[in-house]
């Protein structure tokens, strides 16, 4: 038993050794790699003190202690080896699942693109009993005040649509519920350029009732975050998309999400009614949805049930095209989280 010691002991050393090395040339901390050594090192220390113990104990009766003969030796460090990594691994494993490494992995992914390209959720962490979100916006395009102003209706469109918007790194639906699932609450620590701060949170509770809401009735939920948002936007049109094109308008109906633009000259009405015939829809929406703010559009269309509607108008408002972009079709490039009970 001795030679067993010996020899865990020794090989458990040499690779404390070399993760203290690496530690210290800066390289990642290989936490499987770790708990392997110290399970070896703890092995080595069992046998050798174990093996210590018998052979004064055997002198002590005047026998012959018998030391096992290296042929089993190397079988059993094999096995003991490969039972050590199994185990380091399953370790690993179940730390990987843990609240906090999830919350890590999701801090890892940020930042996280938010508010249609406006915005970012900039770090995610635990503190006290709340799962913290840093968000930052432009304050040349979102108004924090109004935000404020608004904290209660602010929170449940934040909350609803991280929850609806898959907003976590294409999980958010899963993140929340994993919050709920650790009985965390949530809270969204807000500022923006101009250093304007504020905080607000939603307890257990609040959070249950909220992701129970967004999970049943998704398309009616859709519809409150898209009305706020379009509320919202409100403040900040007329946009100049470019050189001769100005987003006047976001409007809803019961069935579309309209966008009105006005064109000036050289452009025409009768261009995009000719783009409107010859062109690849699929391919466009599979580029739009490459597009923070426009892919932020299509997921509330897909969820909210709504067409995507251009609409152009020119300067006169005496002609224009509708480039219609149908909820079938943006359907067909929108995945909508599996848990959304969407009818």
């Amino acid at each position: 038993m001795r030679k067993f010691g010996i020899i865990l002991l020794g090989i458990g050393i040499i690779q404390m050794i070399g993760q203290i090395i690496s530690s210290i040339q800066g390289k990642r901390f290989d936490n499987e790699f770790f708990i392997t050594s110290c399970g070896i090192l703890t092995l080595g220390i069992i046998f050798y003190v174990s093996g210590n113990y018998l052979k004064n104990k055997a002198k002590k009766k005047a026998k012959t202690y018998k030391e096992i003969g290296w042929g089993k030796v190397i079988m059993w460090l094999f096995i003991i080896m490969l039972g050590i990594a199994t185990l380091g691994r399953v370790i690993m494993s179940v730390s990987e699942n843990s609240f906090n490494e999830q919350v890590k992995k999701a801090n890892q992914s940020c930042p996280i693109s938010t508010a249609g390209g406006t915005g970012q959720i900039t770090s995610i962490a635990i503190k006290d009993s709340m799962v913290i979100y840093n968000i930052d916006y432009d304050a040349n395009v979102i108004n924090l005040d109004r935000l404020e102003e608004n904290s209660d209706n602010y929170k449940r469109i934040i909350i609803l649509s991280s929850y609806l918007l898959n907003g976590q790194n294409n999980n958010g639906d899963r993140f929340m519920k994993i919050i709920l699932d650790n009985h965390y609450g949530i809270a969204f620590k807000v500022q923006s350029n101009n250093g304007k701060e504020f905080t607000i949170s939603a307890n257990i509770s609040e959070l249950k009732a909220l992701l129970h809401e967004a999970e049943k009735y998704p398309t009616e939920a859709m519809k409150e975050v898209l009305e706020w948002q379009i509320k919202d936007s409100q403040y900040t049109l007329p946009i100049k998309l470019d050189d001769d094109m100005t987003l006047v308008a976001i409007l809803c109906d019961s069935t579309s999400l309209i966008y009105r633009v006005v064109i000036e000259e050289p452009l025409t009405i009768s261009d995009f009614k000719d783009t409107n015939t010859s062109m690849n829809r699929g391919a466009i929406l599979r580029e739009l949805y490459c597009e923070p703010s426009s892919k932020a559009n299509l997921d509330m269309c897909a969820i909210g049930n709504f067409n995507l509607v251009y609409r152009y108008v020119d300067e006169m408002n005496v002609d224009s095209c509708d480039i219609i972009f149908w909820h079938s079709e943006i359907s067909d490039i929108v995945k909508i989280p599996k848990s959304l009970n969407f009818r």
